[in-house]
């Protein structure tokens, strides 16, 4: 992904979810057999990172910065909280198949 603008502050950055448990995260996620929830909670992320080892990272960086990583993460883009800024971005997806 590369920011096409300065993402700094509380202009909605890039988060990530490191050192999580993928399954117990992975079990969360399918509250109904036929549905898969594409987005955790917030409170979710709270306690998973109390218990620790997980953290959370806002990646904030200036424009034309470029960050790799792997989709399948638990990984979105900070809500706006205020109004005088914005989240552009370019990204790109790649599959080995």
């Amino acid at each position: 992904m590369a920011y096409l603008e300065d993402i700094r502050g509380r202009n909605a950055p890039f988060t990530m979810l490191l050192d999580y448990d993928r399954a117990y995260m992975t079990s969360l996620r399918f509250t109904d057999a036929s549905k898969r929830t594409h987005r955790f909670h917030e409170d979710i992320i709270t306690n998973v990172t109390a218990i620790g080892p997980a953290s959370v990272v806002e990646l904030h960086a200036p424009q034309g910065s470029v960050i790799c990583f792997e989709s399948g993460s638990i990984h979105h883009g900070k809500p706006l909280i205020t109004a005088d800024g914005g989240r552009h971005a370019a990204t790109v997806y790649y599959n080995s198949m």
